[in-house]
Order: C-alpha cells, then structure tokens, then sequence
C-alpha cells in the first residue's frame, strides 16, 4: 500500500513516502529475505521507492539480469534496514506464432 502523509510520517518513512507491507506470503522470496508485515519499503538498490508502480517497474526490469538479488531498504521501528531479495527467474516468454500466406 502506497503511504503518504499522516501515515508515511507515523512510520518515520522519508518525505512520508514508501510502500507498507501489509502483508507476506509464505515462502516467498519476501519472507525468505525477513521482509515482515509493517515493514516500509523506502529503495531498491538504491533507487528511491514511492509507490508500488515504482517497485513494479523496476522489479520488473530486474527480473531479465542475471544477477536476479536485489536490497531493499526498509524502515522497521522507524530503523533503516537493508534485505537482499532473490527473485525468481523469469517464467519463458511464449514464442509468437507467425503465419504465412502463400498463394499458388
């Protein structure tokens, strides 16, 4: 859930901005990292996160790297932590069909 305001502030995230984790389902790659429910995610690698369009996104250009661990930077207890996350390898892309017309 993406935070802004009163609530980014009560959990000291910066600029009252960052992702709550409401949740984390189990044996995820999430959970097999220690990220927990009431974590705040604030970067990933160092990028600034504001909301879960930024973390899709650029989750989602990572998943194609070879080096598929990523750190994020998450507020617990108002602290600054920092979790390596293993992502899972890309599913394969499904081959595009391509047809062709021949007339005879």
């Amino acid at each position: 859930e993406d935070l802004s305001g009163q609530l980014g502030a009560f959990f000291g995230a910066p600029d009252g901005e960052g992702i709550l984790v409401r949740d984390v389902y189990s044996g995820s790659p999430a959970e097999k990292a220690g990220v927990k429910a009431g974590d705040v995610i604030t970067s990933l690698n160092g990028d600034r996160i504001r909301t879960v369009g930024d973390l899709r996104e650029k989750l989602s250009a990572k998943r194609d790297d070879k080096d598929r661990t990523v750190k994020l930077g998450v507020l617990r207890n108002k602290s600054e932590i920092s979790l390596a996350v293993e992502l899972p390898a890309a599913a394969a892309r499904p081959k595009r069909l391509v047809s062709r017309r021949t007339s005879i």
